[in-house]
């Protein structure tokens, strides 16, 4: 026990072939006062260890086959001293008689006995400053701070355990349901404002009259009717589109829409467009043209056309191309023979059928190109294709 109710030991353990001894003081408390490793250069080992009326401590055992007997400070051991210890010896005597009996068991035979001599020398004990030489430190701190066990301070703290009983429950279930019933009320009214809004702003327009008044200042139109090709297939000119704007016009067309019927202004002079397959126009229908049709070569070339005066005449209106496609003679000629697709896409049969009207040829408009440059023979350039 130390001075301050706590306690004092010393721990032999063997470390790199030798023993060594560890110092530890135990506070009233509980806690480590000190934990000092004693390393020396040969073995020690400690016996008995006590606190001194000075507060020192005081420690007996064995060193290097001798006897040990250590004073340490108050505080504990230190590595090193910054002050040279003064060194006290003072002289242990003891007295003895040579005539000292000792009680010998034996048996049988006189001849076991033995006499010996015992001599008495002088021992002088070796003052020694462990780790204080500068060059081997003796005393190392191993601890300093709390243990896992044996303090009066658990390591973890104190865990609160909750009782659980058939109502804990009770409080998150009103919770849960009060906020769940909350929930469903706040998105009722969204929903009800919602619809009352959508509601309210449909109705104002039976409910609100706006009455404006203004001029016009459109005078010409030109209607344009396309299929859902894109392609145009009628047009009104601005003279023949009939323009109402009457009241009785608004509601005859609302009662179509509601009948499911059609109903169109009287517009007059149209002109109407047919196409083909390759989109392009292979009928006309204009007031004052009648009927035109157009014919195209196999390579879908414009090569005649003939309206509805022509056709009383059989004439044709023709254009001719040279031999890279390019336009050189338009004219009007005259043949009894009847033009179709069949003979038009046909190149022997279009050729003899214009050789055959080549005479009636009139009007006459003809285009002359550059001529080709010399190095280039016309046979070079002429294109296999055409």
């Amino acid at each position: 026990m130390t001075l301050d109710g706590g306690l004092i030991a010393a721990e032999n353990f063997t470390y790199s072939g030798k023993t060594q001894v560890v110092f530890r003081k135990f506070n009233a408390d509980k806690t480590i006062g000190l934990s000092n490793w004693m390393k020396v250069d040969s073995s020690l080992i400690m016996y008995r260890v006590f606190q001194r009326t000075d507060s020192s401590y005081a420690g007996s055992g064995g060193y290097n086959n001798g006897a040990f007997l250590l004073f340490t400070q108050p505080s504990g051991l230190r590595g090193c001293s910054d002050r040279a210890v003064k060194v006290t010896l003072n002289t242990l005597s003891t007295s003895y008689s040579t005539t000292d009996t000792f009680a010998i068991n034996y048996k049988w035979e006189t001849s076991y006995m033995v006499d010996y001599s015992v001599t008495a020398i002088g021992v002088h004990p070796i003052h020694k400053k462990i780790g204080c030489d500068g060059t081997l430190q003796g005393c190392y701190t191993l601890h300093k701070g709390p243990l896992l066990c044996g303090n009066s301070t658990p390591v973890f703290g104190k865990v609160a355990v909750n009782s659980v009983t058939n109502c804990t429950d009770n409080e998150f279930f009103a919770v849960s349901k009060g906020t769940e019933i909350y929930n469903s009320y706040r998105d009722s009214l969204n929903g009800s404002f919602d619809a009352d809004y959508l509601a309210m702003a449909i109705a104002g327009g039976q409910q609100e009259v706006f009455t404006v008044s203004y001029s016009t200042s459109e005078y010409h139109y030109t209607l344009s009717y396309y299929d859902q090709a894109g392609n145009l297939v009628k047009i009104i000119p601005p003279a023949c589109v009939v323009i109402d704007r009457s009241t009785d016009w608004v509601n005859r067309v609302r009662a179509a829409r509601a009948a499911g019927t059609t109903i169109v202004p009287p517009h007059s002079m149209a002109t109407q467009f047919r196409y083909n397959t390759l989109i392009l126009k292979v009928a006309q229908i204009s007031p004052d043209g009648g009927i035109t049709h157009f014919w195209y070569d196999r390579l879908g070339r414009l090569i005649l056309s003939q309206d509805g005066n022509q056709l009383k005449e059989n004439r044709y209106r023709y254009i001719s191309y040279d031999k890279i496609g390019r336009i050189n003679e338009i004219g009007e000629l005259s043949s009894a023979t009847l033009m179709n697709d069949f003979i038009s896409r046909d190149t022997t049969l279009l050729f003899n059928w214009l050789a055959a009207a080549s005479t009636s040829r009139k009007e006459i408009a003809r285009t002359n190109y550059d001529n080709a440059y010399s190095s280039l023979s016309e046979l070079q350039l002429t294109p296999g294709n055409l």
